[in-house]
């Protein structure tokens, strides 16, 4: 039987973290993906621009417990989100955002919130970003961050990757600067 903390670190949040969200449904896009070890436990992050129409009112940072319970849900979310199977620039493959103006935009972000690495959620052709329907449940602050019953299967695309992402997770972070005294 879990013990109530590990219910409680294992339930998915949400935070506003920019602009001026009212609460209600909008549609998101993932800007960054990256995963992190939190608690003890795998987390995958997502950094999201909220739409409101065709204008961006906010940023959501989202996190989901990855777990062997939550990996179908978490890949899922990924996927539904546009997430080609790639981690840029650490894959180094010359896909998008390089060659396009996208890339600086990448790399401010990436800078701006201390990551070396993002999954990719490339636009897709010719249209604009994937994006998913959420409901933001606070302006400010955290709140939970339902998953929706997962549909589909242990054939889904890229569960290699996430799983091989999970255990090599430090490609996300910055290198630590030498520390001579040390």
């Amino acid at each position: 039987m879990k013990k109530r903390n590990d219910i409680k670190k294992s339930i998915p949040k949400a935070y506003v973290t920019g602009g001026n969200v009212p609460k209600g449904i909008h549609q998101i896009f993932a800007a960054l993906g990256w995963i992190e070890h939190r608690k003890g436990m795998a987390t995958v992050g997502i950094q999201a621009i909220i739409m409101q129409g065709a204008r961006s009112v906010g940023a959501l940072t989202i996190a989901l417990p990855l777990t062997a319970e939550t990996e179908s849900k978490v890949l899922e979310r990924l996927l539904d989100l546009g997430w080609d199977g790639r981690v840029w620039p650490y894959d180094n493959d010359g896909k998008w955002p390089e060659g396009t103006p996208d890339k600086e935009q990448a790399i401010g972000l990436l800078q701006r919130v201390g990551l070396a690495s993002t999954m990719t959620f490339a636009p897709i052709e010719g249209k604009s970003f994937p994006t998913i329907t959420v409901y933001v449940a606070k302006k400010k602050g955290e709140f939970p961050f339902p998953f929706e019953p997962s549909v589909k299967t242990e054939d889904m695309p890229h569960r290699n990757r996430l799983r091989e992402l999970m255990l090599g997770w430090s490609i996300f972070q910055p290198p630590k600067p030498f520390d001579e005294t040390a």
